[in-house]
């Protein structure tokens, strides 16, 4: 697998770019991350442009997405049609330690604008009178000293 994309590199001016750009430690990340998006059906077409079935998505720029995705500067400005890219490196799910841009770690953890934290089946439903209901004495910090203990 790592072969074939290490093979692609020569042939493909694009995957060339993406590795020229991205920042040295992360070099290693790409070959596999390039895979697996393959295997999902995202790829790129020969001006650059990231593609999802075949289907090219108008203005990307696939370099850029991985410039952005690896490199972790403040100044950087997200590029256009980059949420496709996320959600895409979202359901091949990497590790958290390929990403260098710590901006994204986030957006990456569980975080899908389409689906909503549902309560399980399993979970019993709670009243919201009983809830309300429930008398709550405080915490006690255990430092304080209680006086049984001062028997000294």
């Amino acid at each position: 697998m790592l072969e074939n994309v290490k093979a692609d590199a020569e042939l493909d001016p694009i995957l060339k770019d993406i590795i020229t750009s991205s920042p040295r430690s992360y070099v290693k990340y790409i070959p596999s991350i390039v895979e697996k998006l393959i295997t999902r059906g995202y790829s790129w077409n020969k001006y650059g442009e990231m593609t999802r079935d075949n289907l090219p998505i108008k203005d990307s720029r696939i370099v850029d997405f991985f410039s952005y995705l690896l490199r972790n500067i403040k100044t950087q400005t997200e590029p256009v049609h980059f949420q496709i890219f996320l959600k895409a490196i979202r359901e091949i799910n990497i590790p958290h330690s390929w990403v260098g841009n710590k901006k994204l770690l986030p957006l990456s953890k569980y975080k899908d604008n389409n689906s909503s934290m549902k309560r399980s089946v399993s979970s019993p439903e709670l009243d919201d009178e009983k809830v309300a209901m429930v008398e709550h004495r405080g915490w006690q910090s255990p430092s304080r000293m209680i006086k049984e203990w001062r028997t000294y």
